[in-house]
């Protein structure tokens, strides 16, 4: 609604609006004042104020109304002419600035309350004034504004002129300075706030004289003794700003004063802690220019640490019986300052981890009201029943007794260190098993914490310490499972994975079992090193504290306890041992509290350690065998489903996924043999499950996760011993509700995600009932009409499963089947490569099963003749071809090889067309009605090229499906090697391989290959390793092509010297490697050291191919030369084959992490190299009368960084994360796709190292400046404006999504003035793109 002022002036011009509005400024009535400001604040921030940069006089009326107003009685009038400053400073006229400052800043507010009136609305105006970008020229208005800030606003700050050129004679010298003026009075008026923003605004374009002037005034308040605590926190927040732009002058100036002031004898406790915290702040504002000093700088933080401190304050304390709560203080900062120099510069603090392990661990037990072990004691001592008082709890309060005792500060405090070093040195630790094993046995010993806050620390400490151990697990799982694998019978399967085919290695199945939980768990963890080991041994000491804990503390440490006991079981894959029962006792009463137990709890806090309990719980189960937990099943059953009724959905939803690990206890193969009892408790569950997904007053959520265990119930229970466990009755009904939840809109999708767990849990041609099993297969095919994607992939992927996976298209009555069949074939049509794939699987299965008469429908037929025609049909031709050979070889290829040589013919890929039709010509025999002379006749005949190609694809599949049975003959296809198409002559190749690896035809085929390979003309050789690779492809045993591989080798080898042939060659020398490594591995190595480039890049290709398309059969042959090879690539001369070997360590990092992470130490370094930006690479090209910079290392950094990302990725904790965040902050300002994977890096490493990525805030505020800094010239196109703006855009979607992870970082409490001001900015330069990300932010989540 307007308001009544607003309505009067509204149809007014412009500055007779302001005049008017102006003019009621003085209004004696406080709500005529208000609503008068309210309109001139909607007036400024209109286009319609751009009158008042002409009007010099109306703006000095407007800025004397706003003194008027400043000096208001009514706060609310103050507030608002503080509002109103910054939009009128930016639309009046530039020469205004200067008196405007100057009036604020000189005014005196008799009639306000508040004296820091003056000083908020100078840094109203401050914030709101145009301000410098990096990398861009600065502005006349950013002058303007700089001029006005350097003339007025500093001097008055400080009081005095700074600059040479301002000490004019005549001109007057300005006051006491308002920070001089608040030093001398004590009092926090608000200059200090002005100081921090005029250093945020406008640091970067400060003179060196300015930068001075403010440092100096700031330490002088730090220095004083009137000044305030709050306002010496201000001046560390200002020194911290200005750091950054402080040289190295000034800086060795600032340490040399404050090292002065601690070497001071007369300094008391407090300056003290203040001058120490002053290093903590320099170290997270600028820790590259400020790691160097630390040298100098840690013996005085030692020593505020040292026990010969404390052992003095322990005799002065005797003597006076009471305790300085400063010292205590002044430990705690020296902490966090150290902490800060670990988490901050932890390439300088090298070396100093002993020591900083030394100081946290002796601090962690500093409690002079207490008398303390002293570290030698007997771990025993933990299971005495009173150590944690057993019958009442922790003190509730958070604090101690005494409320002069500090104490609890500095064991928190050196908590919170250890976990810096923990989260930092990680690996470091893990290397020193001495070390891990204090550090494990230390908080361990510290769970009798009296202090909750200081306890709470310690179990997340512990708890991160358990994770960094998690990865080493793995890494033995992978090994355990890979040394078994290594050493079985291959079973049918090959080595190489074929092309267009998954194929899925013992070690994934093994994997995959143990995640599903079909086999049961070993009792424990063998250890894979000495750390590990060690952490074994303290980890009994772990279980009985924690589990302690949990029974006899707070609510919040009784959660924390829990969490920690969980990751513990997690990460050692079991270790409760002989305490199983104690564990379980402790769930029972967590999951369903007694009022009167020792968890009985609020609401409030009930729900949360409900669900961490039962999380520990779903760990317990997954990781221990069944028979241990059978004595305990059944209490734990009724409590789980107690606690699925709860009201609370999340409470809900757990339970659920414990249930389902229950069930998976429970039933065949992890438990061994079926018991009555059993079934019994896996009936108790279905009924649990069954009540909540028909209760009509349960959540979505929890109906949808009932439903999804139910699906593993039932496909757990499919087999033949798990069928006896539930009656073919009740069965019966949990399918048909199953059935039921299908056909609801808000179940349906969680119903076909249960269906699939059924049909990939079952056994091949599972015992299914034929009606549902019908019905259900039309529901989903009903489903693929349907616009959403996600049900459409999720119903074909059920499909697939029941149909093709487990063989169940022989249940289908003919009716359902053909139903289903008319659902499908319009799927072979779509655009949706995803839909299309699946389709032609799922029909291939049923035509092998079913009735073959819809092989013989006209849209069949039409359907597969478009597919052929359309872009899928290269990605599809080996569905294709399956699909083609079943219709063959069951009689039904009449009326579609008619289609597909006349409808199809050379409309579609000849090369695809021609396998599909060779294929089915094989298949069909004689009664397709084509024969192989009908091609040949067509071949010699056509002068169409695209005709010529088809009949050699159809004549290569006819030669290789009939092996040594087909009259074709080697020049047949070698005689087109000349042909002036290439396309005719490429088609020849790739035949000539085909039919030469057919059955039987090596003896033939091969010699005349290898002579075309040894031929001087290079598009003979280039052909001919074409057809190599056919032959190599096409071959599951190096046997049959023994006599010919060495000249396979040769010709490889020596053709890939050539440019144009060396991807090729190197595709051949990496099948070879797969069909016989025993032979050609070696000779990949050797070729890595040989003199020529091009030999050493065709070898780096090679592995690549060899990494990628090799399953973990393959690994005992690669596992003794893959860290040599990739070492050696990687430090090749040649920039582009360094470049090649970034990207096979990125295939091996992704395809054969058990290969690579375990020396990931050795290799990391070599990738890290490579990202950084080398300028000998980068040279200047002449462009006509332009001169254009190319960086050769641009590629390589490219390759380095989706390499680290690949790192970061698989085994996050083997890496060093300083020095990969160091390299990911660097890489915001490096070209677009560079950018782009630092953003996703920069993100990943915000979750898993939360500290240090909060630590590097500030330096990446540089980098997002000059992203959005960039400025176009008037001349670039509209693809460089698009690419700028989406920079941009990804600038703002990573900085909201950080301020989300780190809300704390806002501020300037914990010295983040970089970080906190470059968000304001952003806010207000970018409001519409900050809005747009917050939005997006918020939907995601």
């Amino acid at each position: 609604m307007p308001s009544p002022t607003a309505s009067n002036t509204s149809s007014l011009p412009a500055p007779q609006q302001v005049a008017i509005l102006t003019q009621k400024l003085y209004d004696p009535d406080s709500n005529i004042r208000y609503m008068s400001l309210k309109d001139l604040l909607t007036l400024l921030n209109s286009n319609a104020a751009a009158f008042l940069q002409q009007d010099y006089d109306q703006c000095a009326k407007t800025v004397q109304g706003f003194l008027h107003t400043l000096n208001d009685t009514n706060g609310e009038v103050q507030n608002l002419t503080i509002g109103c400053l910054g939009p009128f400073a930016v639309k009046a006229d530039p020469t205004l600035l200067c008196p405007l400052i100057h009036k604020i800043a000189n005014l005196t507010t008799e009639n306000a309350v508040d004296s820091s009136i003056s000083a908020m609305a100078v840094r109203a105006v401050v914030v709101a004034l145009p301000r410098p970008t990096p990398s861009t020229i600065r502005s006349k208005p950013v002058n303007d504004s700089y001029d006005a800030i350097s003339r007025v606003l500093i001097p008055r700050l400080v009081g005095r002129f700074v600059l040479p050129k301002q000490a004019v004679k005549g001109n007057p010298q300005p006051p006491k300075g308002l920070l001089v003026a608040d030093m001398e009075q004590g009092i926090d008026n608000g200059s200090l706030d002005v100081l921090i923003e005029v250093v945020r605004c406008y640091g970067p374009i400060l003179d060196s004289m300015e930068v001075s002037a403010l440092q100096s005034i700031s330490i002088e308040l730090l220095g004083s003794r009137k000044t305030s605590s709050v306002m010496k926190k201000k001046a560390v927040a200002a020194l911290s700003a200005l750091s950054l732009h402080f040289s190295d002058e000034a800086l060795s100036q600032v340490i040399t004063q404050v090292l002065q002031n601690l070497t001071n004898p007369h300094l008391i406790a407090s300056d003290r802690r203040l001058w120490i915290g002053v290093f903590g702040s320099l170290a997270r504002s600028i820790p590259t220019k400020f790691g160097p000093n630390l040298k100098t700088l840690l013996p005085f933080v030692y020593s505020a640490l040292s026990q010969g401190e404390i052992d003095d304050q322990a005799i002065r304390a005797s003597e006076d019986e009471e305790i300085d709560p400063a010292a205590d203080e002044v430990r705690e900062t020296a902490l966090f300052t150290l902490d800060s120099f670990l988490s901050s510069c932890e390439q300088d603090m090298l070396g100093q981890d002993q020591e900083c392990v030394d100081v946290a661990l002796r601090l962690l037990k500093y409690d002079p009201n207490v008398a303390m072990m002293d570290g030698d004691e007997d771990p025993d001592l933990l299971s005495e029943p009173d150590e944690f008082g057993s019958d009442e709890d922790f003190e509730e309060e958070g604090g101690a007794d005494n409320e002069d005792d500090l104490s609890w500060k500095v064991r928190r405090s050196a908590a919170k260190l250890l976990q810096t070093i923990v989260s930092i040195r990680g690996r470091l630790l893990l290397e020193n098993p001495e070390l891990f094993d204090r550090i494990a046995r230390a908080l361990v010993d510290r769970f009798q914490e009296r202090e909750e806050t200081v306890r709470l620390e310690i179990l997340r400490t512990l708890d991160l310490l358990i994770k960094s151990t998690s990865d080493d697990i793995e890494q033995l799982h992978a090994l355990v499972a890979n040394s078994i694998e290594e050493h079985l019978p291959p079973a049918g399967q090959t080595r190489k994975r074929r092309r267009g085919q998954s194929d899925a290695s013992i070690h994934e199945a093994v994997k995959s079992r143990r995640l599903t939980g079909s086999v049961s768990p070993e009792s424990w963890t063998p250890p894979l090193n000495e750390s590990t080991a060690n952490f074994r041994k303290v980890g009994s000491d772990i279980v009985r504290g924690t589990l302690r804990l949990a029974k006899s503390s707070t609510p919040a440490t009784k959660q924390a306890a829990v969490s920690t006991l969980k990751d513990f079981i997690v990460a050692r894959h079991g270790g409760l041992n002989d305490r199983m029962g104690e564990a379980f006792e402790l769930l029972v009463n967590s999951i369903k509290p007694d009022n009167n137990g020792p968890l009985a709890l609020t609401s409030a806090s009930g729900t949360n350690l409900q669900i961490e309990s039962l999380k520990l719980l779903s760990a317990m189960v997954k990781t221990h065998p069944s028979q241990d937990l059978e004595p305990f099943l059944g209490a734990i059953i009724r409590s789980v489903a107690h606690a699925a009724q709860a009201s609370s959905p999340r409470t809900s939803c757990e339970a659920l996924r414990s249930a389902e690990q229950l069930i998976k206890a429970l039933t065949p193969p992890r438990a061994a043999h079926t018991k009555t009892k059993s079934a019994e408790r896996l009936l108790q569950l279905r009924s649990t499950i069954v009540d909540l997904i028909t209760a009509k007053s349960a959540d979505l959520a929890t109906r949808q996760q009932a439903i999804a265990v139910l699906g593993t119930m039932l496909g757990r229970t499919m087999n033949n011993h798990g069928s006896k466990m539930m009656s073919p009755t009740v069965k019966t009904q949990t399918f048909d509700l199953l059935s039921d939840t299908l056909r609801n809109e808000t179940t349906r999708l969680a119903s076909i995600t249960a269906i699939n767990t059924i049909g990939r849990l079952a056994p091949p041609q599972p015992d299914v009932d034929a009606n549902w099993l019908g019905k259900t297969c039309l529901e989903l095919g009903s489903q693929l009409r349907k616009a959403d994607r996600s049900l459409r992939t999720r119903s074909l992927a059920t499909l697939r499963t029941f149909i093709t996976d487990r063989n169940c298209s022989s249940s289908l009555d003919k009716t359902s089947a053909k139903q289903l069949v008319e659902l499908l074939i319009p799927l072979l049509t779509s655009e949706d490569l995803q839909l299309v794939g699946p389709t032609l699987t799922i029909l291939t299965s049923m035509l092998q099963d079913a009735d073959t008469q819809f092989a013989l429908q006209h849209d069949f037929v039409r359907a597969l003749c478009l597919l052929l025609t359309s872009q899928h049909a290269s990605v599809l031709q080996e569905p294709l071809c399956d699909i083609v050979d079943v219709v063959g070889r069951h009689g039904a290829s009449r009326p579609l090889m008619q289609s597909l040589l006349k409808d199809v013919g050379i409309s579609g890929n000849p090369t695809v067309v021609g396998k599909v039709i060779g294929a089915l010509a094989v298949a069909s025999g004689n009664q397709a009605d084509v024969k192989v002379n009908d091609f040949l006749s067509e071949l010699k005949t056509t002068e169409d090229d695209q005709r010529k190609c088809l009949a050699l694809s159809v004549l290569g599949e006819i030669g290789l499906r009939s092996g040594s049975s087909s009259s074709l003959s080697a020049p047949l296809f070698s005689d087109y090697f000349m042909n002036s198409s290439y396309d005719v002559s490429m088609a020849a190749a790739i035949a000539l391989g085909q039919a030469a690896a057919g059955s039987g035809n090596a003896k033939s085929y091969v010699p005349i290959v290898l002579q075309k390979a040894g031929s001087q003309q290079q598009g003979d050789q280039y052909l001919a390793l074409h057809s190599v690779k056919e032959i190599l492809q096409h071959n599951d045993s190096i046997h049959d092509l023994s006599p010919y591989s060495q000249s396979m080798w040769s010709a490889a080898v020596q053709s890939s010297t050539s440019e144009d042939n060396r991807t090729i060659g190197a595709e051949c020398i990496a099948l070879l490697a797969m069909l016989d490594p025993d032979t050609y591995l070696q000779a990949i190595q050797d070729l890595l050291n040989d003199s020529a480039i091009s030999k050493r890049s065709s070898a780096i290709l090679a592995l690549r191919d060899v990494f990628t398309n090799t399953d973990t059969s393959y690994n005992k042959h690669l596992r003794p030369l893959s860290t040599e090879v990739l070492m050696s690539s990687m430090r090749d001369s040649a920039i582009d084959n360094r470049r090649s070997a970034l990207n096979t360590f990125n295939a091996a990092a992704r395809n054969k992490p058990e290969l690579v992470m375990p020396h990931i130490q050795t290799l990391f370094p070599l990738v890290l190299e490579q990202a950084h930006e080398d300028p000998s690479l980068i040279r200047e090209v002449s462009m006509g009368p332009f001169k254009h910079k190319v960086d050769d290392g641009l590629e390589v950094r490219k390759s380095a960084y989706e390499t680290l990302y690949s790192l970061l990725e698989g085994s996050p904790s083997r890496l060093d994360p300083a020095a990969l965040l160091d390299r990911t902050i660097a890489g915001i300002s490096d070209e677009a796709s560079i950018r782009s994977i630092s953003f996703l890096m920069i993100l990943k490493l915000a979750l898993i190292a939360p500290e240090l990525t909060a630590s590097r805030l500030d330096s990446m505020t540089d980098r997002f400046r000059q992203v959005l800094g960039v400025t176009l010239k008037d001349t670039a196109v509209r693809h460089e404006h698009d690419r700028a703006n989406e920079a941009k855009r990804g600038v703002i979607k990573l900085s909201m999504e950080l301020t989300r992870i780190f809300p704390d970082a806002i501020g300037t409490g914990q010295g983040r003035v970089p970080w906190t001001g470059y968000i304001e900015d952003l806010k207000k330069d970018y409001g519409n793109l900050v809005r747009d990300a917050e939005r997006e932010l918020i939907d995601r989540t």
